[in-house]
């Protein structure tokens, strides 16, 4: 069981496919997150967005897997 924060899904979101440490820790373990999680994660990505370092396709996948996302709350 981990508890994970917005800076980690939206890392696991914006690197899909990735084999990344992060990846292989978080595909096997069951997560757990504050409430606010989806909030505070589809406001980073919008910022990411916004900002030029997310494109609008990306985006939607991103949010798309947020929603998808099984994570219990803590």
């Amino acid at each position: 069981m981990i508890v994970v924060d917005a800076s980690v899904v939206v890392d696991a979101l914006c690197n899909v496919g990735s084999s990344s440490s992060l990846h292989r820790l978080l595909a096997d373990e069951v997560l757990l997150a504050p409430d606010l999680l989806p909030v505070e994660v589809a406001s980073a990505l919008r910022g990411l967005n916004r900002g030029g370092e997310l494109t609008d396709d990306a985006l939607a996948a991103a949010a798309v897997d947020l929603s998808r996302l099984p994570v219990g709350h803590a």
